[in-house]
């Protein structure tokens, strides 16, 4: 699991600006990373999430641009930071599932957190969670939804 870096889910550990232009990030600098300003740092610290994943709008039109769309500074692939996010937002949601009670998905959040299992094993031990009593209606119906969504991405 990488650690959380950025808040655009750009891998700062392995940036060349990292250390050339002695750039902590813009979760170290508070959204003034050594370019200047990052409008998506701020909008996502405005917000009160830690990165672009927890947001409901993922992606946001800003981050799409950033990401696809810049041609100088833009990704390699295309869409890098998106699927970064996407990442970090599912294994926020299954350390969740992991701490939960609801035991048929406890385990197997944790497994797949640990590398121990398949995104297949997941979705399969979610889809059986989905139909116990009770499952629909609890706080984990939503982040159920999206942990699957990003699964199956």
């Amino acid at each position: 699991m990488t650690s959380i870096t950025s808040r655009c889910g750009l891998r700062c550990d392995v940036c060349s600006f990292r250390e050339s232009c002695n750039c902590g990030g813009c979760i170290a600098t508070a959204g003034v990373p050594f370019h200047g300003e990052c409008i998506v740092a701020k909008c996502c610290q405005s917000r009160g999430y830690l990165h672009c994943g927890e947001c409901p709008e993922l992606p946001c039109r800003q981050l799409y641009a950033y990401s696809c769309e810049d041609k100088e500074h833009g990704d390699n692939p295309p869409g890098a930071r998106i699927e970064q996010c996407r990442r970090w937002a599912l294994q926020g949601i299954l350390r969740k599932f992991a701490q939960s009670d609801w035991k048929s998905i406890a385990a197997p959040a944790q497994a797949y957190l640990d590398g121990q299992s398949s995104p297949e094993t997941l979705i399969k031990a979610l889809s059986q969670a989905d139909h116990e009593d009770g499952f629909c209606s609890s706080e984990f119906d939503v982040l159920y939804r999206k942990a699957l969504g990003f699964l199956k991405k």
